[in-house]
Parts: C-alpha cells; structure tokens; sequence
C-alpha cells in the first residue's frame, strides 16, 4: 500500500491547485516521505471498508475560456476544471488502478483494451489497429 500511496503522489504535479483543504501535492508527497504510515492508515482503512467521507466527495469547478475559441458565450469555448482534495485524489488514483488490475487479472477487458490501464499506451492501441487492418 505504501508503494501505490508513492505511485499515486508520482503521477500527481506538486503545483495542482487543490481545493478547499488547500493542501498542495508537494505538502503530501513530504509528509509521506516523513511520515509514510500517517496516509498508509487514513487509506488503508478508507479501502478496506470501501467509505469515503463526505469532505473527500466535495469538489469546486472552476470555467475557463479555452485558448484559440472566440468568447461568444458557447459552452465549447470553455472548460471545467474539477478540484478535490489532494487526498481524495490520490485514493482515486489507488482505487482506480486496482480496479483496472483487477479487471485485467480476471479478463473482464478486451484483450486489445489499452485505454486508462497502466503500461498501456496509445502506441499499443495503434499496433492492435493495424494488426487487423
């Protein structure tokens, strides 16, 4: 567990805005090296009794105009970005990735699915494409 909180805390930018726990990455990534069995309990339980609390369910979205679209009011010339709480996404992050091996491991995938599965890529999307083709 401690090496998919360290998996999950790599993958994330020490500079993403958090919400409004308005603790950054890079304050978590620091205190798992200090202390790695502070998150290692919090997570662990968490996933042992499949809960997450309500403050870890909360999000604010911000809108911003996308570069290049004219500012005409139309929905496609912005997007939404989704804060969490840095914590929530790292147990995300966990619980997705086990969801995925577990998937795999029972072969309840395509067995050319590579999308959102690790060590997957597009590189093997297109190589499966051009096997049939």
């Amino acid at each position: 567990m401690a090496s998919e909180i360290t998996s999950s805390f790599r993958k994330c930018s020490s500079f993403s805005a958090p919400d409004s726990d308005r603790i950054p990455y890079f304050a978590w990534k620091r205190e798992h090296l200090v202390s790695p069995h502070l998150l290692l309990s919090l997570l662990d339980l968490l996933l042992k009794f499949q809960y997450q609390p309500t403050w870890m369910k909360k999000a604010s979205g911000v809108v911003l105009h996308k570069p290049r679209k004219p500012f005409n009011g139309s929905p496609s010339s912005f997007k939404v970005i989704g804060l969490l709480q840095t914590v929530s996404k790292a147990l995300e992050r966990i619980g997705t990735t086990r969801l995925s091996l577990a998937a795999k491991s029972l072969k309840l995938l395509h067995h050319h699915q590579s999308g959102s599965l690790p060590a997957l890529c597009a590189f093997d999307a297109v190589f499966h494409f051009g096997e049939h083709h």
